[in-house]
């Protein structure tokens, strides 16, 4: 029995993964040399003589040449052999060629003894830019529990997160059977992981706007979320698509925190838009790898907020089911092909929120949740308003073995904070004929008013509607959609000749929320709707008609609990 629990232990180790991240991040343009660092530890191996073989990535970030980042790691304790390291290499340099940084990535083996309960990596350097105590060298400093846990049968993962993670009741099992039992409540205990953070604040110059997307670089809906977990194949090529905008500056680049041999496309786009494309082959050493990747878009004198995301290499190449999202005003559905997965087990699958049940028929998984219960979460994603949740399989606590399949489902709905819509009029004799043009796949409407009280709608039946030259014409933007705490925000109103929006030819009504032209008046009216009324005209010229397109916005606040 001793035996068939050793090779189970051991098996469990080596499945295990275990990330351990040290961000140390400097910006701006002092004297510093060295930025920050990251430590990465892949899932650990048994060598033939029965220790444990630990490999270790090294990420550095510093000003100028990589070549100048040659920092080592150590492992500290008697019982560690000396760590095999090789040279590191630039992954990532300032593309504006101005020096601001370099990354690059060393790879290490540490080898311990079977029956060590703990690893701890060190490292140490200069320079940082001098602080108040005049002190310029810096230490990194890492420490993970090789033992295995009792509740997930492996090596703990350190979290790479920014809430603490939950703590209960445990033990931690060697590789030799000796067994130790862990409280939650007990405080003095050596943590499972532990990571020594070492920053400094530098005050730079203000910029003149601080609303993301402006001068500050702002991710777009086709970024990748913070802390997602994406899947690369070992000899295939894995890419990660990114983009960002600030409609009042220029991104020259963006910095991205990659491993060995990845490269980036940066390439820039209209209205304030660059977009990078980073490509990575993993290679067979790379298998069971948890690899971090972060980025920032930046501009000369600011940057964007930091993304960080988590690769996992696999083998193969991850099996896709078919899944159908049906987005309502207020709620979402999900509905799962039981033939595109075959030896799924729906009595283990949950939701985010597990107290919510998920119901089935002879061919599909359904779930169905509000955009506030069942643990679905919201995210302001710069151009979309996001709501996410997840069905992911689960083990009970007594299984030892089983013979289901893995399952992740992400699943969301989107909503765009910015739409544009538009309405024209045509030139017939000496009047005007106005028509309406909805954008209903997300609810909203733009509507034709009676008069000033925009009580009364026009009829749908009295389409087209005439009205005089310098009559005021009376209409209104509404979002019909039931989401919560959403707020309608109208960003500019202009008219053209024709049905091109991007026409040299215009006359701005509204920009940036202001009115332009003094005929103009903004109505009161609730948070979803906007109501304006405009002296009706026509352009100068041989044209018929005056299209009028308006870009608004949708704004979601969330109330704390």
């Amino acid at each position: 029995m001793h035996d068939i629990r050793d090779k189970h232990i051991r098996r469990s180790i080596m499945e295990a993964g275990a990330a351990l991240l040290l961000l140390l991040a400097l910006l701006g343009s002092g004297s510093a040399d060295f930025y920050g660092d990251s430590i990465s530890l892949m899932a650990p191996q048994w060598t033939a003589d029965e220790a444990l073989k630990l490999t270790v990535h090294h990420r550095l970030n510093g000003r100028g040449d990589c070549q100048n980042q040659s920092q080592l790691l150590s492992c500290e304790g008697g019982a560690c052999r000396p760590l095999d390291q090789s040279a590191a290499q630039e992954t990532d340099r300032d593309g504006a060629g101005q020096s601001r940084w370099c990354q690059s990535e060393g790879r290490s083996t540490a080898t311990v003894p079977a029956n060590s309960t703990r690893l701890s990596l060190s490292g140490s350097g200069c320079c940082w830019t001098s602080n108040a105590q005049a002190r310029t060298n810096w230490t990194s400093h890492a420490e993970l529990d090789l033992r295995t846990r009792s509740d997930t049968r492996s090596v703990d993962r350190c979290p790479v997160t920014t809430s603490v993670s939950s703590l209960r009741n445990i033990s931690l099992t060697s590789a030799d059977g000796a067994s130790e039992s862990r409280e939650a409540s007990d405080t003095t205990a050596p943590p499972l992981c532990r990571v020594k953070l070492q920053f400094t604040v530098e005050v730079l110059s203000p910029v003149p706007n601080c609303v993301l997307g402006h001068v500050l670089p702002m991710f777009l809906s086709r970024t990748p979320s913070h802390g997602d977990v994406l899947h690369a194949t070992v000899g295939q090529t894995f890419q990660l698509f990114a983009e960002a905008q600030a409609q009042h500056a220029t991104i020259q680049d963006f910095q991205i925190s990659a491993p060995q041999n990845a490269s980036k496309e940066v390439k820039d786009g209209a209205f304030g838009k660059a977009e990078v494309t980073l490509s990575w082959t993993p290679q067979p050493s790379d298998l069971y790898r948890l690899v971090p990747i972060c980025l920032t878009a930046e501009t000369k004198d600011s940057q964007s907020e930091m993304r960080c995301v988590v690769v996992v290499v696999t083998r193969a190449t991850i099996t896709q089911g078919k899944a159908t999202v049906i987005c309502s005003s207020n709620k979402m559905m999900v509905a799962l092909e039981k033939a595109s997965m075959p030896n799924i087990d729906e009595n283990f699958l949950k939701l985010r929120d597990p107290s919510c049940s998920l119901t089935s028929n002879d061919t599909h998984i359904l779930g169905t949740m509000s955009f506030s219960a069942c643990g679905t979460k919201f995210e302001d994603k710069g151009d979309f308003i996001v709501f996410k949740n997840e069905i992911n399989s689960f083990e009970m606590p007594n299984e030892v073995i089983i013979r289901r399949e893995t399952v992740r489902i992400d699943f969301s709905c989107e909503f765009p904070k910015t739409i544009s819509i538009s309405s024209y009029y045509n030139l017939k004799k000496s009047d005007y004929i106005f028509t309406e043009s909805s954008f209903g796949s997300f609810g909203y409407s733009f509507e034709i008013f009676k008069d000033s009280n925009f009580s009364q709608k026009v009829e749908a039946s009295a389409y087209p509607v005439e009205v005089k030259l310098l009559q005021m014409v009376y209409m209104g933007i509404q979002a019909q959609s039931e989401l919560p705490n959403v707020k309608l925000f109208v960003e500019s109103c202009k008219a053209t000749p024709d049905d091109n929006p991007d026409n040299a030819m215009f006359y701005s009504l509204i920009r940036n929320g202001c009115n332009e032209d003094e005929t103009v008046k903004v109505h009161p009216s609730d948070p979803t709707s906007f109501n304006f009324e405009v002296q009706a005209f026509k352009f100068t010229g041989n044209y018929d008609q005056v299209r009028l397109w308006c870009e608004f916005s949708t704004r979601h606040s969330v109330s704390s609990s």
